[in-house]
């Protein structure tokens, strides 16, 4: 390859690498980090009050058996 081509085809990778075509701003979060730590909160909560109750309806079943 000469060295022409090298250098254009470094050129165009430059270009490439300067003008991605992905979009990345979408990967950037919008919330401010207190909102994000909240909402992890959020959910974490919610898993926990879920899993309560799945474990109350378990024993409740299980003490209903047992009678």
């Amino acid at each position: 390859m000469t060295e022409h081509i090298r250098s254009f085809l470094r050129g165009v990778g430059t270009l490439l690498e300067l003008a991605p075509s992905t979009n990345y701003r979408r990967f950037i979060p919008q919330e401010s980090p207190a909102e994000r730590v909240g909402s992890v909160w959020i959910k974490v909560g919610k898993g926990l009050a879920d899993t309560t109750e799945r474990v109350v309806q378990r024993e409740r079943k299980n003490s209903t058996l047992s009678r």
